[in-house]
């Protein structure tokens, strides 16, 4: 259990495909130091598909900024991206 306050850096939300294979300290060293939430989960993502994650991979990162503009709630963090999905590996084929 976690206490949620104001020195919450970020939180990552993800699937048994990245915890299978990372451990929660593991994670956190990984993009404790990538400001950008987007890249960060990146990072998570492709480190579960090296260590060979068996199921699906899904991560979010939420970073929170306290006192900064363009912080939570506002319009430049508030728009969905689709960058795509890491190829299946059962399948072979390599969506995009």
């Amino acid at each position: 259990e976690e206490k949620v306050d104001s020195s919450l850096e970020f939180l990552i939300l993800a699937s048994d495909g990245l915890w299978d294979v990372v451990s929660n300290e593991e994670a956190v060293g990984m993009i404790k130091a990538i400001e950008d939430p987007e890249e960060g989960a990146k990072r998570l993502m492709m480190e579960a598909y090296q260590r060979g994650s068996a199921d699906n991979i899904t991560c979010v990162v939420v970073r929170f900024f306290s006192e900064q503009p363009g912080g939570i709630g506002s319009s430049s963090n508030s728009a969905p991206i689709d960058h795509g999905i890491i190829p299946d590996r059962s399948s072979g084929d390599s969506a995009t």
